[in-house]
């Protein structure tokens, strides 16, 4: 698949921006949310953006994660990036010893 041979998001950046320069001199920088799609976690899901879906805005590079997702955000980029702008969800990992209430405080932190 076309979307999964760059190694990190540098690379990825490298290449799309190649194609397209802004002006001399000028470089296009990654968005803030990097390879995940803005439409997505405005709606609050964890998608990683695909490069064939790519679009620049305002000097910044957005992988958007499917056809639908790159028109809507192409039809007005600012409803996906005005506030509140959406957050990569938080992922917490709880570790400790059998029987010393890991589950517990999972279930406790998932509810807030």
């Amino acid at each position: 698949d076309d979307d999964d041979d760059f190694a990190d998001d540098n690379e990825m950046l490298r290449n799309l921006a190649s194609s397209n320069l802004v002006a001399q001199g000028y470089r296009w920088k990654l968005s803030r949310w990097k390879r995940y799609c803005p439409v997505e976690l405005k709606k609050g899901n964890l998608v990683k953006g695909k490069r064939r879906y790519s679009v620049s805005f305002l000097d910044k590079m957005y992988c958007l994660s499917s056809e639908a997702a790159l028109k809507a955000f192409s039809d007005d980029p600012r409803l996906f990036l005005s506030p509140p702008q959406p957050l990569v969800p938080c992922k917490i990992a709880v570790l400790g010893p059998h029987l010393s209430g890991k589950t517990t405080l999972a279930r406790s932190l998932a509810d807030k």
